[in-house]
């Protein structure tokens, strides 16, 4: 509710033409429209088969609005952005009391004010989330993958279907998030390999199933794994290069949380190598030749949200137990 209402007068202070239905928003429901009514997803019957698929997830959302019978995109956009304020808001309350269990709820409610002032007080956040974009789905689902993280490594009976599930949808919220998401299943599998193993085989399998799903579409439709996005911007070598120095430091993720003897140390290293392989792939995107360092000061930020996240994470779990994950 703090969340709804300090967004919204903040939205209203404004001209909504600044924020409403802006940019791929439209375009990516443009698409799915496209697909929908004609097979492929385009503008029109005869346009090309140009992707608006830097969000798979929203655009499948929309494709099964319009297939229920739905129309134009003001009412879907308003939706969306209105149910991710309320989610949003939501998941930062359950990841502070994951935090700091101990605080009373008027603590609680405070904290959750602290956050929404500070997070909603940038246009940057703030205008990007409701522009109706892909920001409003990507964002609670990347909380809630901590929040069932969290769950699954330190909570004895749970199963791993939420996790699996959650991680899977974050990262078909954009075309990239599969990939910078490895490191984090890779910090889970590790974690409860030997103690739940089936946990970690499960959360795994539902989330690559939906991966799965989402490149094999992209097959079929464009007979190609890289989005056609890239293609067009000539972008190709990028996604490639990102993904295959990802995977590696996953790799090493793996190698470090071995051999380590300490939890709470090792739970820091392998979710900082996690943060790195993250700040990697940004950077990478952020450059035309794929290597660049521009913006970063943005990834510098990223970064140290990155290290807030793992310090809050073992503040909460305690150090000396495997439940330090």
């Amino acid at each position: 509710m703090i969340w709804t209402l300090y967004a919204g007068w903040r939205l209203l202070s404004v001209p909504t033409e600044w924020w409403r239905w802006r940019d791929d928003a439209v375009i990516t429901l443009s698409h799915a429209r496209g697909w929908v009514d004609f097979g492929v997803p385009s503008v029109s019957s005869a346009g090309e088969r140009v992707e608006g698929y830097s969000a798979p997830l929203q655009m499948f959302f929309a494709s099964g609005f319009y297939r229920l019978g739905g129309s134009g995109w003001a009412g879907f956009l308003d939706v969306q952005v209105a149910l991710g304020l309320a989610m949003f808001g939501c998941l930062v309350a359950c990841l502070l009391r994951l935090v700091f269990p101990q605080v009373g709820e008027a603590a609680l409610v405070a904290g959750s004010t602290v956050v929404a002032v500070v997070g909603l007080s940038t246009w940057a956040a703030l205008g990007w989330f409701a522009s109706g974009m892909e920001n409003s789905l990507t964002v609670p689902l990347l909380l809630a993958t901590m929040v069932t993280l969290i769950g699954v490594l330190t909570v004895e009976g749970h199963r791993g279907y939420a996790f699996g599930l959650l991680v899977g949808l974050a990262g078909i919220s954009r075309t990239e998030f599969a990939v910078l998401l490895v490191p984090v299943l890779s910090i889970a599998v590790v974690a409860l390999w030997r103690e739940h193993r089936h946990v970690a085989l499960r959360s795994v399998g539902i989330a690559a199933s939906i991966w799965g799903a989402a490149y094999l579409w992209r097959w079929v439709t464009f007979r190609t794994l890289i989005p056609n996005s890239a293609l067009i911007q000539d972008r190709t070598d990028l996604a490639l290069g990102s993904a295959v120095v990802l995977v590696v430091v996953s790799a090493a993720i793996v190698v470090v949380a071995l051999v380590w003897r300490v939890d709470r140390w090792r739970m820091i290293a392998a979710t900082g190598l996690g943060v790195a392989a993250a700040l990697i792939g940004l950077l990478a995107a952020r450059s035309a030749s794929g290597w660049g360092i521009a913006g970063l000061p943005t990834m510098i930020t990223i970064g140290l949200a990155g290290a807030i996240i793992v310090a809050a994470i073992t503040a909460a779990s305690g150090a000396g137990r495997r439940e330090a994950w």
